[in-house]
């Protein structure tokens, strides 16, 4: 039986409301403003935070919500005739899941340097083919393991190089797939290098002194954006397409 939430705000509730505003100013961009490359250069700070999450927590159960939410939003698509690939990242936060354990033993076995300069260089290289199959491929592996290495404590070169390794892989990735100008490209670069230098500092725990300082509506909207983001993420999507399809704007603009 899983564990009660705690009636305060958490650490983990206050990084997952913040992802969840970023993550919704990106699909404003997307859906309704997609000339607007400043709105998807601050989004571009969203995805590491999730990915990351995956590898922090110690759990790797795949849950069948999760796929059936993901079997809906391809179902969405199918029907508002958007292509059906690259598939949702919940499928590659599926896979990641499934797959980091392996990754993590492989990339710690024997703390050999070279044996983790070639993980991570496979998993930078890999990004591009593998996001074509579901959204962010095999960069969900590289902040996943990321996010194992600050919960277990592992610092030093080996979590710089990760890092590193992860930010200069999406910036990479963000150049090809959106194609920014400089300014916008500076501007993504910095709010992900931002995002994961916090990262790299994050600590659970629960945080009852600012949970006492914040009016309450506040209080109950940041566990909220925290403890449901599944449905916020699912909800917002649908609502979305809808009145970008309604409006014919973002995918659904008129050639």
């Amino acid at each position: 039986m899983a564990s009660p939430l705690p009636p305060c705000i958490t650490a983990h509730d206050l990084l997952k409301a913040t992802a969840v505003a970023i993550m919704i100013v990106d699909h404003v961009g997307s859906y309704f403003f997609p000339e607007n490359l400043w709105l998807r250069a601050v989004g571009r700070a969203s995805a590491p935070i999730w990915l990351f999450l995956i590898g922090h927590a110690r759990g790797r159960a795949v849950p069948a919500n999760l796929l059936l939410a993901g079997a809906g939003l391809v179902g969405a698509n199918a029907l508002a005739g958007l292509p059906l690939l690259p598939l949702p990242v919940l499928f590659t936060i599926a896979a990641t899941r499934l797959a980091l354990g392996r990754v993590t033993r492989a990339f710690l076995k024997d703390n050999d340097r070279e044996k983790m300069g070639i993980v991570l260089a496979g998993l930078a290289l890999l990004a591009l083919p593998t996001s074509a199959v579901a959204e962010y491929g095999s960069l969900g592996l590289l902040f996943a393991l990321m996010g194992t290495l600050v919960r277990d404590g592992v610092r030093g070169a080996t979590l710089a190089a990760t890092g590193a390794a992860g930010l200069v892989a999406y910036c990479a990735w963000n150049h090809i797939v959106f194609a920014f100008p400089l300014a916008e490209a500076a501007l993504a670069a910095v709010a992900v290098a931002g995002a994961l230098a916090l990262l790299a500092r994050f600590r659970a725990g629960t945080l009852p002194a600012l949970d006492a300082r914040l009016p309450r509506p506040l209080s109950a909207l940041l566990r909220l954006g925290g403890r449901r983001t599944l449905e916020i993420y699912v909800a917002h999507l649908l609502v979305f397409k809808a009145a970008a399809w309604a409006l014919s704007t973002g995918p659904f603009v008129s050639p």
